[in-house]
């Protein structure tokens, strides 16, 4: 019987595996409606989850050609107590960040890295005008966030922060929302100036020991 790869996730068998199996179909199925920045991207990242100079059995690509076909398909995702709608071109933003990253540890256990970079991604696309937006709803609405959450608002704001290094601004942009929503504000004036300004004060935090 002819032995068959695929060509993105490097995964070897029968060619019936490609065919008969069901389960291998479906995940075809859901990875062919992938926008096509997204598609060849997921392919290579899935090789991320293989040892070095391994392949990933059959049913290992498989189950992750499906997790991530549905990630990057999803309307929205739940992460870390909140939800975010993540356009394909973040998405391919993020895949290509971690298949670029030198440091990276193979193989790699879950997606929860590639979410945090979306989420980081995301965060950076905020412009002026979403900021103007925030301004004229905060005026305009009576305030919904906590006492603690304003505390966390003016403490984001704290001016003359250091810059963060590029290899560690997404963790910390992902830190620095978390702490945000631990300490009660309000998920809808959790902005992107916000989020940068208490990431940078958390990382001058951790330089100075505290």
């Amino acid at each position: 019987m002819t032995k068959l790869t695929c060509p993105s996730c490097g995964c070897s068998g029968d060619e019936e595996l490609f065919g008969a199996d069901m389960e291998w179909r479906r995940a075809l199925m859901i990875a062919l409606q992938l926008p096509s920045d997204c598609g060849p991207l997921v392919g290579r990242y899935v090789k991320l989850f293989a040892p070095l100079k391994r392949n990933l059995s059959s049913a290992r690509s498989r189950k992750l050609l499906d997790e991530v076909s549905e990630l990057v398909l999803a309307e929205s995702i739940a992460f870390d107590r909140a939800s975010y709608h993540i356009p394909s071109n973040i998405w391919a933003q993020s895949l290509q960040i971690m298949l670029d990253k030198p440091d990276l540890q193979r193989p790699i256990a879950n997606h929860n890295y590639l979410i945090k970079v979306a989420i980081g991604q995301l965060s950076k696309r905020a412009d002026i005008d979403q900021t103007e937006r925030y301004e004229v709803r905060r005026n305009s609405e009576p305030s919904r966030t906590t006492s603690a959450g304003m505390q966390a608002i003016s403490k984001a704001l704290d001016p003359e922060l250091p810059e963060i290094p590029g290899a560690e601004r997404e963790d910390w942009l992902y830190k620095a929302r978390s702490d945000l929503v631990g300490k009660g504000m309000n998920e809808k004036f959790i902005i992107a100036p916000l989020i940068e300004q208490r990431a940078r004060e958390m990382y001058q935090e951790a330089q100075n020991g505290i």
